[in-house]
């Protein structure tokens, strides 16, 4: 049973836990922008932690810091998007696993060789749909939020800005 698991992430799984790796990177990027984004919105003192509606409304940000703000949320946009994508590729490269072990199969290597790639097949399928739902539930709430809180936010500065000049 081992060997087939070995066997299978040698011959497909490993892409998926490529795929894994590349996510968790994006998925850290994000956080990183996101969090670069509220340090500029949210000033903080060194004793005291500025609420948000006080920066908001007493600090307007200048010009160039709005420019920076909005290029800052391109870039935590465009990560966020291929983040979100990666997570519906999980379930697609699990079921390509499948195909591609179920052809295995359909070949007939014997007995042991069927059984292996079947197995293999489960198991693609398995890491598929569990790392899509890992990222899913686990991950995506905690920076999804915040990325159309900034959205919102980055918007309404720059209206703002207008309305004085």
């Amino acid at each position: 049973m081992i060997d087939a698991f070995l066997s299978g992430f040698i011959r497909y799984d490993f892409i998926i836990f490529g795929a894994l790796i590349v996510n968790l990177v994006i998925y850290y990027r994000t956080k990183r922008l996101v969090g670069t984004i509220e340090t500029t919105l949210y000033p903080r003192s060194d004793t005291v932690s500025a609420r948000e509606d006080e920066v908001i409304g007493h600090t307007l940000p200048t010009k160039q810091t709005v420019d920076d703000l909005k290029d800052t949320l391109k870039k935590a946009n465009r990560s966020y998007t291929l983040f979100v994508n990666f997570i519906s590729i999980f379930p697609l490269l699990g079921i390509l696993g499948t195909v591609w072990a179920l052809l295995g199969v359909a070949v007939g290597d014997g007995l042991e060789a069927s059984e292996d790639n079947f197995l293999m097949a489960l198991t693609s399928t398995a890491w598929g749909v569990i790392f899509s739902m890992v990222f899913k539930v686990g991950f995506d709430p905690r920076i999804s939020p915040d990325i159309e809180k900034f959205n919102r936010e980055v918007e309404n500065v720059e209206l703002e800005r207008k309305k004085i000049r």
